[in-house]
């Protein structure tokens, strides 16, 4: 074991990333457990939401992802990925304005 002049704040952040690591699991597992009542969509309608998707920068369609397909809320969005909520709010809103014109009016819009 390495020496460390603060065990405490070591302890701390060892507790933490085993707690923030326990949580994205289990957010997985859930997703996982879920795939199958996703799958039950239109496929063509999930070819062209995949293709939009993809077209968005990482940041967007993370927020996308978490928010609409994993089911996190806002505060659980901003925690996991470390930054406000506000943040998450604001990317949801530029993320789906970009879906929507890539998508048009076919998919209910």
């Amino acid at each position: 074991m390495r020496h460390t002049s603060n065990p405490a704040g070591w302890t701390y952040r060892v507790g933490l990333n085993w707690t923030r690591n326990l949580l994205r699991r289990r957010r997985r597992e859930d997703l996982l457990a879920r795939l199958p009542e996703l799958a039950d969509t239109d496929p063509t309608v999930d070819i062209d939401v995949g293709e939009a998707l993809d077209r968005l920068d990482i940041e967007h369609r993370t927020v996308v992802v978490m928010r609409h397909l994993i089911g996190c809320s806002t505060a659980e969005t901003a925690e996991y990925l470390g930054v406000a909520e506000g943040t998450v709010k604001s990317r949801l809103a530029r993320a789906l304005d970009r879906l929507r014109a890539d998508l048009g009016d076919s998919h209910g819009s």
